[in-house]
């Protein structure tokens, strides 16, 4: 009886210990999904700006709400134009508009990371020029 109880006892401080690694890396992966994407979309902006001297306006595609279910990205309106897609489902909701009068295009990405019902937001600031941008997190603290 002794044995098992040291065996629960054991069971539970790994358990302790290890959980919230688990959800710290959980959390990294599925935060994983908007960045590369975003970087995606900024490459495909500013080889459109250098062959064409313009941005493509990108309507929100999914839709929103967003989720946590794989939706397809409809490649319409600028998306087709900027001929980028990504590879399979997302569960973002993908953007980019133009700011300071066409000056730099600002990507967006619109998801609920953690599956809790808040939105986080990811948006990726594109100069003309080669430089690689500048990612802002409008509610870093949510996860």
């Amino acid at each position: 009886m002794v044995e098992l109880m040291v065996a629960v006892i054991l069971v539970g401080l790994l358990a302790v210990a290890a959980i919230p690694q688990y959800l710290d890396m959980r959390r990294k992966a599925l935060r994983a999904e908007p960045l590369p994407h975003l970087r995606a979309i900024a490459i495909a902006e500013q080889a459109h700006y250098a062959a064409s001297g313009d941005w493509v306006e990108l309507p929100p595609s999914p839709m929103p709400p967003v989720g946590s279910d794989l939706r397809s990205l409809a490649a319409t309106g600028g998306w087709s134009q900027l001929a980028w897609h990504p590879e399979g489902e997302v569960r973002c909701s993908y953007s980019a508009v133009t700011l300071d009068g066409g000056a730099h295009v600002r990507a967006q990405a619109v998801c609920d990371l953690d599956r809790d019902q808040n939105i986080a937001i990811l948006r990726l600031d594109v100069p003309s020029g080669d430089q690689p941008g500048v990612l802002t997190d409008v509610f870093p603290e949510r996860y």
